[in-house]
């Protein structure tokens, strides 16, 4: 019995020592932009990602902890966090590149490259996902213009990336089963994620216009969005972010 007992602390002894405590990151200062990932950079691997100063300063971290770099992206307060942080996939150099959907002072997506340049621009779209194919990689843009708004239609386009998307994130199968509802509503809608969801959801009215959005942070199960304030009619929403896009026409009755 003593035997039993000795060999029982050596193996619980060894199976407790092979998780090792590596570093603590002071997550009380990033709280504001609330957001800490990891992202796979072409040729440079695996890297840690926190934001700061509500999402404007990123710090990029090697696996190991030691600093690699820092950029300010340039958003708006209320504006959401960088996505696709990422090198050699919309350009072909090695600076880190990021998109941001900007609401402030016009609606538009912008490709920023890691000092500020604009890579690519475009009003009144959201991007819905970047994927790899067979004949390169794609990048899928939702298009929410007036000039596309007819009978309630809605356009996606088709871009072509010169780089790889290197995903840790499996895409579109984390938002399968998410729910909007009810439908009709009074303004006051529910989303249901299945899975944690890291994103921005958006209302938009059928001219086109964002009415409101909303930053979610890591969050599983009911949010609801607040809209009382808006007319009766059609609305559409979306909820975009790295995992895909989750969508749906609500009708709002008075």
């Amino acid at each position: 019995m003593k035997i039993l007992s000795t060999l029982f602390i050596v193996i619980s002894y060894y199976s407790f020592a092979q998780i090792t405590h590596e570093k603590t990151y002071f997550y009380s200062d990033y709280v504001s932009g609330g957001n800490f990932e990891i992202i796979d950079l072409e040729g440079e691997g695996k890297k840690y990602v926190l934001s700061r100063d509500t999402g404007r300063t990123y710090e990029i971290y090697n696996l190991e902890h030691s600093l690699y770099k820092t950029f300010v992206a340039p958003v708006m307060p209320s504006e959401g966090a960088a996505r696709y942080i990422s090198n050699k996939l919309f350009d072909i150099d090695a600076d880190l590149e990021y998109v941001i959907q900007h609401t402030q002072p016009s609606e538009k997506m912008v490709i920023y490259n890691e000092d500020g340049t604009v890579l690519f621009e475009k009003d009144s779209v959201l991007l819905n996902t970047i994927f790899n194919t067979s004949t390169g990689t794609k990048m899928i843009l939702y298009n929410y213009s007036k000039a596309y708004v007819t009978n309630y239609e809605e356009y996606l386009e088709v871009y072509s990336l010169p780089g790889k998307y290197n995903a840790i994130k499996k895409i579109e199968e984390k938002l399968f089963g998410s729910k909007i509802f009810p439908n009709p509503s009074n303004g006051k809608i529910t989303v249901d994620f299945k899975e944690p969801f890291d994103g921005i959801v958006y209302v938009f009215n059928i001219q086109g216009k964002i009415v409101h959005q909303q930053q979610i942070q890591n969050q599983k199960g009911k949010i609801e969005l607040n809209i009382l304030n808006q007319a009766a009619g059609t609305y559409i929403i979306k909820a975009v972010s790295d995992q895909g896009m989750l969508e749906d026409k609500i009708i709002i009755s008075k």
